[in-house]
């Protein structure tokens, strides 16, 4: 069940209750925006593409710092991978993006990280650790799809 309310500040809440039966509100200017958001939500459940858009809140940090406990403890990965994945982890992912929310990065944010690279190779690397963290944040359920895929990567030039 959702509906549409005006709140106190004149604003028009769309209201609705996600697949755990949490109430769920979102605010809008413009009542037909609210009405419109509710038909897509409700189709979304209907269709089970449903994602919850309060997800994803956590930061990029906070995420990596839980991907890589849980690489590290299960073995997935060789102790010398999490130690280059981290290296690409401080020198190039958390000043750029360390502190943005995970349904707050864009592709662009991407893009920018991955020119911020000092060569072809390290871009390479840079989207590819960034790639694997946003990948995991789908899975989870965090973000609905990840903003680094698709990204077009520079040439390496072999002389």
């Amino acid at each position: 069940m959702a509906w549409v309310r005006r709140a106190p500040s004149g604003k028009w809440q769309a209201r609705w209750r996600d697949l755990g039966g949490r109430h769920q509100v979102k605010t809008f200017r413009l009542k037909a925006d609210a009405e419109r958001f509710l038909v897509s939500i409700e189709d979304a459940k209907n269709g089970r593409a449903y994602h919850d858009p309060n997800a994803g809140r956590e930061t990029l940090g906070a995420f990596w710092q839980e991907v890589r406990a849980t690489a590290s403890r299960t073995g997935r990965l060789s102790e010398r991978t999490l130690v280059a994945y981290e290296e690409i982890w401080r020198l190039y992912l958390e000043p750029g993006l360390g502190s943005h929310p995970l349904n707050a990065i864009s592709r662009a944010d991407v893009e920018d990280v991955v020119a911020g690279a000092t060569s072809a190779p390290r871009a390479r690397d840079v989207h590819k650790v960034l790639r694997a963290i946003l990948g995991r944040a789908v899975k989870a359920g965090k973000i609905a799809t990840n903003p680094a895929a698709g990204i077009e990567l520079p040439k390496i030039e072999h002389h």
